[in-house]
């Protein structure tokens, strides 16, 4: 493994490091037990962000060599409401995963994984997603899956590559930094 690539803007550092896709695949993933994880979350089979994933998008991990992960490490003010967190992470998300799928299109035979939206799905804005009357995705042009979507542990990913914790927040505040995560695999 490479050691991480650091940026800073607005605020907000990126971590970047590549590493061997079928390392990856084979420390981090775990699609059983993190599809239980998923269960409990009220977009679970409500978005095609979120789990379970059928048909055309489940992806064969198996010709990928590389895996570009990325994360976003945003500080937080002391005393922020949980409430704030999808204001804080919603604008750092959007432009976030643009640049990840920036990277797949420059790429062909790549796929990026996006983060997972705190509010569900952006692109249909204000329509139910179509997952919903079991229609075809509206954007599969923009729609990404998250990587814990397709079973990867982000804490471990988090602790063992970047030597940063996951926090939660607490007594109804937000932790100290908040991090979200993507990844284009090639």
């Amino acid at each position: 493994m490479t050691e991480f690539d650091t940026e800073q803007d607005s605020g907000v550092t990126y971590l970047t490091r590549e590493v061997a896709a079928a390392d990856y695949i084979v420390r981090y993933r775990d699609p059983v037990r993190f599809l239980e994880c998923c269960k409990v979350c009220p977009s679970f089979g409500r978005t095609y962000k979120c789990p379970p994933i059928t048909g055309e998008r489940n992806i064969d991990f198996s010709p990928f060599t590389t895996a570009r992960i990325i994360v976003a490490k945003i500080p937080i003010p002391p005393r922020t409401p949980v409430s704030e967190a999808s204001s804080i992470l919603n604008p750092i998300r959007l432009k976030l995963e643009k640049n990840l799928l920036d990277m797949e299109r420059q790429t062909a035979g790549s796929r990026a994984f996006c983060c997972t939206a705190t509010d569900g799905c952006d692109f249909c804005s204000g329509t139910a997603c179509a997952r919903l009357s079991e229609e075809p995705c509206r954007h599969p042009e923009l729609v990404r899956p998250s990587l814990e979507a397709y079973g990867f542990d982000l804490s471990a990913t988090l602790s063992d590559l970047f030597c940063l914790e996951m926090l939660w927040g607490k007594d109804g505040y937000l932790p100290s930094y908040l991090v979200l995560i993507g990844a284009v695999f090639q």
